[in-house]
């Protein structure tokens, strides 16, 4: 990660960019919620 300010606000920007696109984080968060949903930890705070 960039030392200076500007460069870290780029940085941080393009990564948000990329991490939306990225395939593999996005089957992971589908697993998640998936399992998430089965076996719920507070049942009683379901949305």
């Amino acid at each position: 990660m960039p030392d200076d300010k500007e460069g870290r606000a780029q940085y941080l920007k393009k990564f948000r960019k990329e991490i939306k696109r990225n395939a593999a984080i996005k089957t992971c968060r589908e697993r998640v919620e998936e399992l998430c949903d089965r076996f719920p930890l507070y049942p009683e705070l379901r949305v």
